[in-house]
């Protein structure tokens, strides 16, 4: 122990440290755990497997991906959303018996999309969420993540935006 004084910590060592992961992964693992505590008899937990986790039931799968993040938003082009949609449409065509469902659970607020337009001005992840329980008009989505926008050209794999393109509603 330290008496009368205080350990000066140089900035550059400040810059290292890693407090923004660690709290990333309590976040996870505190989730993961609330989903294990929340199983019933038939399911099943997969940790660090499908996604960060997934529940898999009779002939369902429902992975999961957490992020505690600091950024300002996401939105349906965030690095982690196209991770998480892409991931999901591995999943399906892998799993092709399955019902598969895909969440993507973060801390950061939902943004709005530069120069893309939603119904009832709300962003597009609303709309998106929207879309997988209601009757509605998909065309914004179609759009959204048309390969003709520059910020998701790279994005998305060409068999994704085909399945996008002949969804009928509910089905995203």
């Amino acid at each position: 122990m330290l008496k009368g004084s205080t350990v000066k910590i140089p900035d550059v060592a400040i810059s290292r440290q890693a407090v923004d992961c660690v709290r990333g992964y309590a976040f996870q693992l505190y989730v993961t755990a609330q989903a294990w505590i929340r199983l019933s008899r038939n399911e099943q937990l997969l940790v660090e497997v499908a996604d960060d986790y997934a529940v898999a039931a009779d002939q369902a799968l429902r992975t999961v991906q957490v992020k505690h993040d600091n950024s300002k938003s996401a939105t349906l082009r965030s690095p982690g959303v196209v991770a998480t949609l892409n991931n999901l449409w591995d999943l399906q065509q892998a799993n092709s018996e399955l019902v598969v469902h895909a969440t993507y659970l973060t801390t950061t607020q939902i943004g709005r999309e530069q120069g893309l337009w939603f119904p009832s001005q709300k962003p597009g992840l609303v709309h998106w969420a929207n879309a997988a329980t209601t009757l509605c008009d998909l065309s914004a989505l179609r759009e959204a993540l048309n390969p003709s926008y520059s910020a998701s050209r790279r994005s998305f794999p060409s068999f994704f935006l085909g399945m996008i393109a002949d969804a009928r509603p509910l089905c995203v």
